[in-house]
């Protein structure tokens, strides 16, 4: 957005076509979104959530995606779990667990480490913006930065479909090579700054 408020360039163009509400078009004056009704959940207040929550039937995580803006189905899962210990968790009062949801909310805010989770031959399978504590077990590789992620994750992806020579892993990694799987081979390689 410029200093007159007007679009300079946008991710996803929308037109009238796609919102009747709002256009998000370079040149077009910005407007916000429209109220959702939703808590942001850069801003968690407990009574407003425990108010929201208060009578909700059904499975917690989509109580809590459909209170919170922002949420996808997957992390109110992850939160879900976080407060339950079930990812898809059936609750009588989730009014009660207000003060919890808020809490982990505000610890993935406060406290993201960015993620790439591994199928067992090393090929990166998921890019995450912290540490998924319901995914313990699954082979994983942690990040400062959510940038040296994403390059990671598909550096990762793209070294997973190259083809090496026989040993080629093992003369350019040493003995660490012997002990890494190929694809997570690859990523280490990327991660270390080797060339291939």
């Amino acid at each position: 957005v410029d200093a007159d408020g007007k679009i300079l360039e946008c991710a996803r163009h929308i037109n009238e076509t796609v919102s009747s509400f709002r256009e998000v078009l370079p040149g077009v004056p910005y407007m916000d979104p429209p109220e959702h009704g939703k808590i942001p959940f850069d801003d968690i207040d407990v009574n407003a959530l425990r108010e929201r929550l208060t009578g909700g039937k059904g499975e917690l995580g989509k109580l809590i995606r459909d209170s919170v803006s922002g949420l996808s189905l997957p992390l109110a899962r992850e939160i879900s779990y976080r407060v339950t210990g079930e990812e898809i968790a059936y609750v009588d009062a989730p009014e009660t667990l207000a003060s919890a949801i808020a809490g982990e909310i505000n610890d993935i805010l406060t406290h993201p480490v960015p993620h790439i989770l591994t199928d067992e031959s090393g090929k990166p399978t998921e890019l995450l913006a912290f540490a998924y504590k319901s995914r313990t077990g699954a082979p994983e590789v942690g990040f400062d930065t959510l940038s040296e992620a994403i390059e990671a994750f598909y550096r990762g992806k793209d070294a997973a479909d190259a083809v090496l020579p026989s040993g080629g892993w093992k003369r350019l990694l040493g003995d660490e090579g012997e002990k890494l799987p190929p694809n997570t081979a690859a990523l280490y390689v990327k991660q270390q700054g080797k060339s291939i």
